[in-house]
């Protein structure tokens, strides 16, 4: 009697089949996407039939042909075992006995399946097991590729490559087709249906065909040099791995307490950096000082940087990593300093660095927005080390003059911030790491899971993100399992500075903050340093982006891209129906004048509030007879009137222009403005989840209701007085506002307290950072408010007012011109009046 044994790899009945959910999903899209090129043929590529029986017959048979093969392929690629080793299969009595059939040879263990790992065998974390030659593993057919399936996975890219292309052959032979034909009798569908259908059909057919004609190239490069994918780039995760390997030994904790001393006894004629310099040269290392200086008027800051470098004993010089430590009074900041200063001194003795050391010091005082400025000091360094303005030969970016880089080594590869932010509870160390960067970007997942396999395997400390610990490693806590993801996400929407590092990706850089525990005696904060250099030091490939596009769960999790564009999709679907349904209904395009008009205003509400920040200052005064506006400070007399800009922008931006100009001028088609706000709407929604998912998660959730809500048809009074009088109260900021009240714990994280206490504290304070972050370090909330959201609030009043539905509705399709009789034509007749216009107000 045989028993079966369910694991991870079997299901459906099946002796092998990964049961994984994001594959599985994956797998049934494919599915999808094939069957929607099959609904594409039955509804429009046979209806030439007719017209030209040979080639539609032949195209047929090669799409059927091509189809069938694609889905036999990629059932035998997630049905076939990869090679998969046996599992728990390394016992005693068998490493003994293989070692006396191969004389004594290596045997090397897979510590996650127990298994003897053959060679070039390598683990699988979603398959749960080893596997021969493991190419990689795809979602697409939710298995691994490797000695087992391989050649289905061949030939499976190579029928979706030639589908594709054959299908966007045959897509564009039928487009002009109907085109050609008055779109009579090529379709099944109306022609605005057949046309969207048909621009689907193309989009994928491109899309997949240079996706599957890569992935085509790449198997077959594979196969001639006998060099899997995995192997290609073995030495970037393995090696990434190495930190919980090594053994630290630093052994300068009396050179800390040393420094420490001597830097709480610093006088007051004499400053850090001076300290920090005289301490380089004791050391026998190049140490400078750069000096910087804001040019925006509204952030008038200066400061002054110290930087320094350890040269590797094995470096040719192309490489170095980044170390940042923030200057400061504060007792913290003293010891950080002072444990840097340490670790210095024992690196530069030590001859295994393969990279140099770029260490800095930035300046960015002991106030409370000592974070931005400190990382709008590094941005000052990298702009200057990167050598930005080599091609303009610029002294500035525009927003900030500094000193010129007095000596220079390789490129930046990663970078990393050290402070004590970090604590500890009933002797428990926990390290608090920061991880999002400007605009929503994120570090190398490497980088990170290194630095926490170094906390949990070297240290025994846990780790916090964004300030919250996994609910499983926090025994102090009762967290939701949500509550990191959530926080995660709302930090990388509405958060632009989480700390220092979050400027280096502006420079392609690989940057994170690590907040050691403020109870880390000097040798631990030295061999915490040690471990997390050694590891940028061993990577012996320059760090990639292939795992940028993800949301941490906790610290041993994270969310793909795979799984969070599944919400994204569903939230924006209603966006998406109403598109088509309008586009079904509206065979007469009308380009309404008024959205380029209203984009443009809103575009210049932008420049206006950035170039008034940078040159005047948050605070202006009107002066016609010499210029438009200067600063506060110019001001010739008391009797000119004082503007404060974060005020003047919230009285401009919650005005409901288009209330006032859809009321007075009707657009001439409202279903045309209608496809335009929500055509906008979803392509934006969609560019911000690409690029920052916090971001389009949570515009998406608020947004999408609010516009299906306000554009859908109405011609009832009372609805629509209803409607215009609640989105005019409904706008961009009113909207943030009415969030950050709404949910004061994740808001609280940016938003003071003091903020709360009066009715324009939170919008102004909302405001003056938006403005302060895209003016000073580059980020999109100000332009996405002011050139995007507001537009669209504006362009809605044309759907939300009301209409004479019966006309615009009879005034979707054009009337056919009947011919003139003879007696009309004659008698000289005048022609008919001009019908009204669609959507006319009444």
């Amino acid at each position: 009697m045989s028993v079966f044994i369910r694991t991870k790899t079997n299901c459906c009945g099946r002796s092998w089949c990964v049961r994984d959910p994001c594959g599985i999903m994956c797998a049934v899209v494919t599915w999808f996407l094939i069957a929607y090129g099959q609904v594409c043929v039955f509804l429009v590529m046979l209806y030439s039939w007719e017209t030209y029986p040979i080639h539609t017959v032949f195209n047929f048979l090669i799409f059927e042909t091509f189809s069938v093969l694609a889905v036999i392929s990629h059932l035998k690629t997630m049905m076939t075992d990869p090679g998969a080793v046996a599992k728990g299969d390394c016992t005693e009595e068998t490493v003994e006995r293989m070692q006396l059939l191969n004389g004594h040879t290596a045997i090397y263990k897979c510590q996650k399946c127990s298994s003897i790992k053959p060679d070039r065998a390598h683990h699988c974390s979603v398959c749960e097991r080893c596997i021969r030659r493991m190419d990689h593993h795809c979602p697409w057919v939710n298995n691994c590729v490797g000695e087992g399936n391989q050649k289905f996975f061949v030939l499976f890219t190579m029928y979706i490559a030639l589908l594709s292309m054959h299908a966007l052959y045959w897509g564009i032979w039928q487009f002009v087709l109907c085109v050609g034909a008055e779109w009579q009798k090529c379709s099944s569908l109306t022609p605005p249906g057949t046309t969207l259908l048909l621009i689907f059909l193309l989009f994928e057919s491109i899309l997949f065909a240079i996706f599957t004609a890569v992935m085509f190239g790449t198997q077959i490069s594979s196969i001639c040099n006998d060099e899997t994918t995995i192997e290609s780039m073995r030495r970037i995760s393995e090696h990434s791995l190495m930190p919980g390997l090594v053994t630290p030994k630093f052994d300068k904790s009396g050179v800390a307490i040393q420094l420490y001393r001597r830097l709480t006894d610093l006088p007051k004629t004499k400053t850090q950096q001076e300290f920090i310099l005289e301490v380089f040269s004791e050391f026998g290392l190049q140490c400078f000082t750069q000096k910087w200086k804001s040019t925006i008027a509204g952030y008038p800051k200066r400061g002054e940087n110290v930087y320094g470098f350890i040269r590797g004993h094995r470096n040719d010089g192309a490489e170095a990593q980044l170390i940042v430590v923030q200057l400061g009074r504060s007792e913290s900041a003293r010891r950080m300093i002072s444990r840097m200063l340490a670790f210095i001194d024992y690196a530069k003795e030590q001859v295994y660095w393969a990279r140099d050391f770029v260490i800095v010091f930035v300046d960015g005082g002991d106030k409370k927005e000592s974070i931005d400025q400190a990382a709008f000091a590094l941005d000052a360094f990298l702009f200057k080390y990167q050598k930005i303005e080599a091609l303009t030969s610029k002294q500035s970016n525009g927003t900030v003059i500094a000193d010129e880089i007095q000596s220079q080594t390789g490129a930046l590869i990663a970078g990393v911030v050290y402070d004590l932010s970090g604590m500890s509870i009933k002797r428990q160390h926990i390290i608090n790491i920061q991880t999002n960067g400007l605009n929503g970007q994120q570090v190398n997942l490497d980088v990170f899971n290194g630095i926490v396999k170094i906390a949990d395997s070297k240290h025994h400390s846990k780790v916090a993100i964004y300030g919250l610990m996994h609910r499983h490693a926090s025994p102090y806590k009762d967290y939701s399992p949500y509550d990191v993801p959530l926080k995660a996400l709302f930090t990388q929407a509405f958060v632009s500075i989480e700390g220092i590092h979050s400027v280096m990706g502006k420079y392609g850089v690989q940057g994170l903050t690590v907040g050691l525990s403020h109870d880390y005696s000097e040798r631990q904060a030295g061999q915490f340093i040690e471990e997390v250099s050694r590891m940028l030091n061993n990577v012996l490939e320059r760090l990639h982006q292939s795992y940028f596009m993800y949301v941490l769960a906790d610290d041993m999790h994270f969310i793909s891209i795979a799984l969070f564009v599944i919400p994204i999709g569903i939230l924006i679907s209603p966006l998406v129906f109403l598109v088509y349904f309008e586009w079904k209904k509206c065979q007469v395009f009308h380009f309404p004048l008024t959205y380029p008009f209203i984009h443009f205003i809103g575009y210049m509400l932008y420049l206006f509030t950035t170039w008034t920040y940078k040159h005047v200052g948050s605070r202006y005064v009107f002066q016609w007879t010499r210029y438009p506006f200067i600063g506060k400070e110019g001001c010739d007399g008391a009797f000119s009137p004082l503007f404060d800009l974060m005020h003047s922008f919230l009285l401009f931006s919650v005005v409901p222009f288009g209330l006032y100009v859809f009321n007075k001028v009707p657009v001439p088609c409202v279903p045309t403005m209608r496809i335009f706000c929500l055509v906008e709407t979803t392509l934006a929604i969609v560019a911000l989840a690409l690029t920052n998912v916090g971001l389009g998660i949570f515009t998406s959730a608020v947004v999408v209701p609010l516009v299906f809500l306000m554009t859908y048809e109405s011609y009832q009074r009372e609805r629509s007085m209803f409607r215009s009088g609640m989105l005019a109260v409904l706008s961009p900021m009113m909207v943030l506002t009415v969030v950050a009240y709404s949910l004061p714990a994740f808001i609280t994280v940016i938003i003071p307290d003091k903020a709360y206490q009066s009715v324009l504290g939170v919008p102004v304070f909302m405001l003056r950072t938006m403005i302060q972050t895209d003016a000073a370090n580059g980020s999109w909330h100000l332009f996405l408010i002011t050139c995007v959201a507001w537009p669209v609030w504006n362009m809605i009043f044309a759907s939300s007012l009301r209409y004479d539905l019966a006309i615009d509705r009879a005034n979707m399709t054009p009337p056919p011109t009947p011919a003139p009789s003879l007696a009309s034509t004659a008698a000289g007749t005048p022609e008919d009046p001009p019908a009204r216009g669609f959507g006319q107000r009444t």
